[in-house]
């Protein structure tokens, strides 16, 4: 509690002062204006603002106020006034009430503090209930699913996963509840429905009690991370798969060259023949194999040319459709007519073909159809091979480019990988299409031929 005279100094000062500002009494009473405690930095505004206050004779409440502690320490005040007036209405000082808020100013800044760092970091943030009901979610963790914050306010954390996801969130969720924490890899969806690996680092929330009342969760999307592995153990694998080919393959070139003479030694022995050919063809297909897997892990320049891709595509039907229709399996072909000229390797992409027909072959045990059509783009000629069979999970499709990745019970898992290597070598992409019970569609996109020798 405090007063002063008209020009600020003070006249009375209650004990408490000696605490809020460190000087005794007899160092404030008589001695010191109110503006002299201000802070430097906002002494001459404040001072301003009090005498315009003073010129009014006003009242005031809550007038906030930097100040100075003996020991030169920051104390926050918020201050409250009347005038005391003469009985001929002139203004003789002031009395008041300082309130000391140097406490809750400081957990106010630390507050403003904490919220800056959590809306600034690049790292998702959220808070939710422990039923997965949102409560907060800062820009970063709304922006990795392609919300805004405000969008997923209340809505639950489901949302960022897909069916196939939730056994291993559930599972996550068991670790929290157990053992108060969970660190781990764990893939979200985002709004358009494309899937992304995460790390993600969950806490259970607790009240002072220690009550469980949410679950804290930090989150990073680790896909260029992951990108990054997946090229570095590509490029060791490579050179492994490469030296292990060449080690192979010096064994199989000596089966086949002693099968190839054992058969000219025994022409007339049909039994004998009939083994040893079995063995010579196995020990070829082996060696194809083992170019396959070279071509994929060293790949390198093929002889290109230019080239009408509905050519290629119509080569590459011819030598499979008749054992398809067999099987129940139709090919209805659609070649866009006046096509402009590729410039490719015909061999690798005949290949690639095979394979694309292939897979959608054995997509449909049933039978079915298989759509082939040749089209323009913008600068692109594209090839679509359509399926009707049983189609893969965003899940599969998300992994169908790694190698060794396969889901059949025989396969290398290297025959879309080595497809996609070689298109890419003749500057193309390879983009497939798929969701359950509706069929696969890939899609080959070469650039149309500009000039002899290059694109």
């Amino acid at each position: 509690i405090w007063e002063t005279d008209a020009d600020g100094l003070y006249t009375y000062a209650s004990p408490i002062a000696e605490e809020i500002f460190g000087y005794t009494l007899e160092e404030i009473v008589g001695k010191k204006h109110f503006y002299d405690l201000f802070h430097p930095e906002d002494r001459e505004e404040l001072k301003k603002k009090a005498f315009e206050i003073f010129a009014k004779k006003e009242s005031f409440h809550g007038f906030k106020n930097r100040n100075v502690h003996k020991n030169g320490e920051t104390v926050w005040l918020l201050t409250s006034g009347t005038p005391v007036l003469d009985e001929k209405g002139h203004l003789s000082g002031y009395r008041g009430v300082d309130m000391d808020i140097t406490r809750r100013e400081k957990a106010e800044k630390r507050l403003r503090l904490l919220s800056s760092v959590v809306e600034q970091s690049t790292e998702g943030m959220a808070l939710a209930g422990l039923d997965g009901g949102l409560m907060f979610v800062n820009k970063a963790f709304a922006s990795m699913h392609g919300y805004t914050p405000e969008e997923l306010r209340g809505k639950n954390l489901s949302v960022f996963h897909s069916p196939d996801q939730m056994p291993f969130v559930e599972a996550a969720n068991r670790q929290i509840k157990k053992t108060g924490e969970f660190n781990g890899e764990i893939w979200h969806v985002r709004r358009d429905g494309t899937l992304f690996p995460t790390w993600m680092h969950n806490t259970l929330l607790r009240d002072a009690t220690g009550r469980p009342v949410g679950l804290i969760g930090i989150l990073r999307d680790i896909t260029e991370r992951k990108k990054m592995e997946q090229s570095q153990r590509l490029t060791q694998l490579g050179q492994l798969i490469a030296d292990i080919a060449h080690e192979v393959n010096n064994p199989l070139m000596i089966i086949s060259g002693n099968t190839q003479l054992a058969l000219m030694e025994n022409a007339g022995n049909e039994a004998l023949k009939k083994y040893l050919g079995t063995i010579f063809d196995q020990a070829q297909r082996a060696k194809d194999i083992i170019l396959r897997v070279l071509k994929y892990s060293r790949p390198g320049k093929a002889e290109r040319r230019r080239s009408n891709i509905n050519m290629s595509v119509d080569i590459a039907v011819s030598l499979v459709e008749h054992e398809y229709a067999v099987q129940g399996v139709i090919i209805d072909r659609k070649f866009a007519q006046g096509l402009l000229p590729v410039f490719i390797d015909e061999k690798g992409i005949q290949e690639v073909l095979l394979t694309l027909l292939t897979n959608a072959f054995e997509a449909m045990p049933g039978g079915g159809v298989i759509d082939v059509s040749t089209s323009h783009g913008k600068g692109l000629v594209k090839v679509n091979i359509k399926d009707t069979g049983e189609g893969m999970s965003k899940e599969i499709l998300e992994r169908i480019f790694e190698p060794f990745f396969t889901t059949k019970d025989k396969g290398t898992g290297l025959g879309i990988p080595i497809c996609q290597t070689i298109v890419k070598e003749n500057d193309g992409d390879l983009k497939l299409a798929s969701a359950p019970g509706k069929g696969t569609t890939a899609t080959i996109l070469l650039p149309v031929y500009k000039k002899e020798g290059g694109q």
